[in-house]
């Protein structure tokens, strides 16, 4: 999770920058999710 930002960033930017962490993250060739935290969401964790 993308949890810190410039508050002065819009949807736009946010998005673009999740997806550039995404590009790197296929670049490694590891298997990972990369999403932006948005206010008041949850996230479960569990083991696989």
């Amino acid at each position: 999770m993308l949890f810190h930002h410039d508050p002065n960033h819009n949807d736009e930017m946010i998005d673009a920058m999740v997806e550039a962490a995404r590009l790197l993250v296929l670049e490694t060739g590891q298997a990972m999710e990369v999403e932006a935290a948005q206010e008041g969401a949850e996230v479960w964790l569990s083991r696989p």
